[in-house]
């Protein structure tokens, strides 16, 4: 059967606890009662606040899943087809079940210059710690250029697999060139399997959208990298070899497992970032919607509204954010 990812093992789980509640749940599952199902699915809406057709839609699909699961072997279609109808033509109407849809809107270019303006000179509003606004800029820039989705971002990425790598400079100049390589793990899988993705940034004409700013001035707070590196500077005195065509700048072994966006916990002197607790999604989701609200937007930002404006219609007018000779790494 499938290989489930650990989010979609995780909803099983939690839906296959709701399930058994029967005396005997395997056998109930397994003998595949139609009726059954219809009785437990009404009672999860009875006894819930289950107020939307999408959400049942959502645990029944878990449960056919856990089916396949415990018997090796996919639900008949005829039961699928028959829960399917009978969602909206019985439980919808008898429960007042929502069905609208959730409003998808996109985030483009000249939003994100709205919202990164914003961050750096007009928001007036504290975070529990600053760097959490840094942390945000960053994510901003890396979701919109990335069009990744966004759990594989926000929380998810750790040191070691980010790595800033210096080039010759361009004639004429003494500084090294930068780049910055991040390669995504947790995308989403395809047949079972995830495929990290592999970015390369250089440096952005264009200061407000420029990745690596931040991403440095995270590293360069946590004292990362391996040299001890203090800041820009300390990059700008490298010099690359004649025979080679870059240098990687390496991290320290203890802060290769650590993920870069951590969250805030209270220390003796007042919040101070966790060494390792990772930001979570919901809390950085906070942090996206009082932006909007900040800017007077009506609608709640969602981190999916980037992945939706960006690819093409982002990157299409970004054509220096991701260097194309750069990517051979």
């Amino acid at each position: 059967m499938a290989n489930h990812s650990e989010g979609t093992l995780k909803a099983n789980k939690a839906e296959e606890s709701k399930w058994r509640r029967q005396e005997d749940p395997d056998e109930a599952l397994c003998r595949c009662d139609v009726a059954l199902f219809k009785l437990y699915l009404e009672l999860r809406v009875k006894n819930s606040r289950i107020r939307k057709e999408a959400a049942i839609r959502s645990y029944w699909k878990l449960l056919s899943m856990i089916y396949a699961q415990k018997t090796a072997t996919w639900m008949s279609e005829h039961i699928l087809f028959d829960i399917r109808n009978w969602i909206p033509r019985y439980l919808t109407p008898k429960y007042n079940l929502d069905t609208s849809q959730k409003e998808k809107a996109g985030i483009y270019i000249e939003d994100l210059a709205i919202l990164l303006n914003h961050i750096w000179i007009r928001d007036e509003q504290p975070f529990a710690h600053e760097r959490l606004r840094v942390q945000l800029a960053a994510n901003l820039i890396l979701a919109g250029a990335t069009a990744t989705r966004p759990g594989a971002l926000i929380g998810m990425l750790l040191y070691e697999n980010l790595e800033f790598q210096l080039f010759p400079p361009v004639p004429g100049e003494t500084r090294p060139r930068i780049a910055l390589i991040v390669n995504l793990e947790h995308i989403k899988r395809t047949a079972g399997r995830s495929e990290p993705k592999l970015f390369a940034f250089r440096e952005d004409d264009m200061l407000l959208y420029d990745p690596l700013i931040p991403m440095l001035a995270l590293a360069f707070c946590d004292n990362a990298f391996i040299n001890d590196l203090t800041g820009p500077e300390s990059l700008s005195s490298f010099v690359v070899p004649p025979d080679q065509d870059r240098i990687r700048v390496l991290w320290k072994e203890e802060w290769l497992k650590r993920p870069v966006f951590r969250d805030v916990v209270n220390g003796d002197d007042g919040p101070e970032i966790s060494d390792h607790r990772p930001l979570s999604y919901a809390k950085e989701r906070r942090h996206l919607v009082r932006l909007g609200r900040s800017i007077g937007l009506e609608k709640q930002l969602e981190w999916y509204d980037l992945r939706r404006g960006s690819g093409k219609k982002l990157n299409g007018k970004l054509p220096s954010y991701i260097d194309s000779g750069l990517t051979n790494v």
